[in-house]
């Protein structure tokens, strides 16, 4: 999904949508997605949209963990 929005320049128009305060919901990567802090991640990590108060512990595969 990173790559993706950054392939196609997406990351201003989400992070604006977000800020706006607009409905937005993630689950597994969309959570990742949406955090403002990833950790774990493989190096260079990935960019997020943010707006979710959490923080997001990757584990590469399986389920995410929220860290509020």
């Amino acid at each position: 999904m990173a790559k993706l929005a950054a392939l196609h320049n997406l990351f201003p128009a989400l992070r604006e949508f977000v800020k706006m305060g607009k409905s937005v919901w993630g689950t597994c990567a969309g959570l990742i997605f949406l955090a403002n802090k990833a950790t774990g991640q493989k190096e260079g990590g990935q960019e997020l949209i943010g707006g979710l108060d959490c923080t997001v512990h990757r584990n590469y595969f399986g389920s995410q963990h929220s860290l509020l």
